[in-house]
């Protein structure tokens, strides 16, 4: 998953410089969106990651972030409740999650 020391502001600025000066504010919100879809992956709920957010993974160069992460997910809200509180390792670590249905 990620490293702290991707959280720190020596990385970020130089992760900001390699991807052509991207404002820091943006880069941090998209490392914190793939640290809570890291979270999510090693929980038990099984879904499906879609939408911009994923399509990160697949482009050789990066020309545009994305701060949310869109997941498909047949679980009833209590098991996504229990994957999202504050008793396992995505409720405790940061990002803060929050969950909404489409």
């Amino acid at each position: 998953m990620i490293a702290e020391i991707c959280f720190t502001a020596d990385w970020l600025e130089r992760k900001r410089t390699e991807l052509g000066g991207v404002d820091p504010a943006l880069l941090e919100r998209a490392l914190h969106a793939f640290a809570l879809l890291g979270h999510l992956a090693e929980s038990d709920l099984e879904f499906v990651f879609k939408g911009g957010t994923s399509l990160l993974l697949h482009v050789p160069v990066i020309r545009r972030l994305s701060i949310d992460i869109d997941i498909l997910c047949a679980a009833p809200a209590e098991v996504l409740d229990r994957s999202t509180d504050g008793k396992n390792r995505c409720g405790q670590s940061r990002p803060a999650c929050q969950v909404a249905s489409d």
